[in-house]
């Protein structure tokens, strides 16, 4: 221990600012040799002294109490380290507060279209709603007027006024069913090359092609003298035109026309007659015109009698106009 000095210290040569004097921290105090029974040691630092004790100048303060021993040497407790646990939980809770804000941002960011979504829809849902309450309004119910007037206080009763107009109901409008499409009108001609077209004719009746009549190759023929006959059937029968040839060296009975609309019960009709000017070889033509026919399902042209020859007159062309 250095020797007491009860002269008062001197501290020359040391900065202007007040000198702080703090006991040093317990885990640098050395003990002093020589002092104390073993194992109650006074743990004393070596700025620990009294006023007294303390040198009297900068030099011997700094040379008789050195500083403090560096760490790892005898009389300086170390200092424990931190463990390895400690890191490992402190870097496992930082990695976790990491992931959970990166979850909270995700799952923010993928909450926002369906918010956005659903104003967009409220939205259409608000307009669609205006639009349709500008165009059906709402009808605002209208008191009925009164019949009878009101008196008014004293005896008085109401003065004229407009007499309430009664709003007529709207009339329902009803939709016109769609129009059933009309077939068109189509036209069927018989060359009478052949009996094939015809529906029904009589025992007598052939086809003519040992000859051509005023350009046609082939006609309708009888081979007897009687009333022979040709039907033709076409649904609602409009109008027909029949070609005939006459020997005009011959009797000249006109032909008979008939029409049914069940091929049973027949009704005699009189078509326009046409007779084509001049002749060839002595064969005349004359053409039967018939329109505006209806409630007619068949057609059926006779032969008249009195010639000398059956092969005279004959059939050459026969037009039907129908619907189907």
């Amino acid at each position: 221990m250095p020797p007491e000095n009860n002269s008062p210290p001197s501290f020359e040569g040391l900065p202007d600012q007040p000198l702080i004097y703090q006991p040093m921290p317990s885990d640098m105090m050395r003990p002093l040799s020589g002092e104390g029974p073993a194992g109650s040691e006074e743990f004393v630092s070596p700025y620990d002294y009294p006023v007294s004790s303390k040198p009297s100048n900068l030099s011997d303060y700094l040379g008789q109490y050195p500083p403090p021993p560096p760490a790892g040497t005898p009389g300086r407790r170390p200092r424990p380290p931190i463990p390895a646990v400690v890191l490992s939980v402190a870097l496992a809770l930082a990695v976790l507060l990491l992931a959970s804000g990166l979850l909270i941002v995700v799952l923010r960011g993928n909450a926002t279209p369906p918010i956005q979504l659903t104003i967009v829809e409220k939205t259409a849902t608000a307009t669609a709603k205006a639009t349709q309450m500008a165009t059906h309004p709402t009808p605002q119910h209208t008191p009925a007027a009164s019949a009878t007037p009101t008196a008014l206080p004293g005896g008085t009763g109401p003065g004229p006024g407009p007499q309430p107009t009664a709003t007529p109901a709207p009339n329902a409008t009803a939709t016109p069913a769609p129009a059933t499409p009309v077939p068109p009108v189509q036209t069927f001609t018989d060359e009478l090359n052949s009996l094939s077209y015809a529906a029904a004719h009589s025992a007598n009746i052939k086809i003519d092609n040992a000859s051509i009549l005023d350009s046609d190759p082939s006609r309708a023929v009888r081979t007897s003298l009687n009333a022979e006959w040709i039907v033709w059937h076409k649904p609602n029968l409009m109008a027909f035109t029949a070609v005939t040839h006459f020997f005009t060296g011959d009797a000249m009975p006109a032909f008979s026309f008939f029409i049914s609309a069940d091929g049973s019960s027949w009704q005699a009709v009189s078509p326009h007659v046409a007779t084509a000017a001049g002749t060839t070889s002595g064969w005349q033509v004359d053409t039967y015109t018939l329109q505006g026919i209806s409630s007619a399902n068949y057609l059926k042209i006779q032969w008249g009698t009195g010639t000398t020859n059956q092969w005279t007159p004959q059939v050459g062309r026969v037009q039907i106009m129908f619907q189907p």
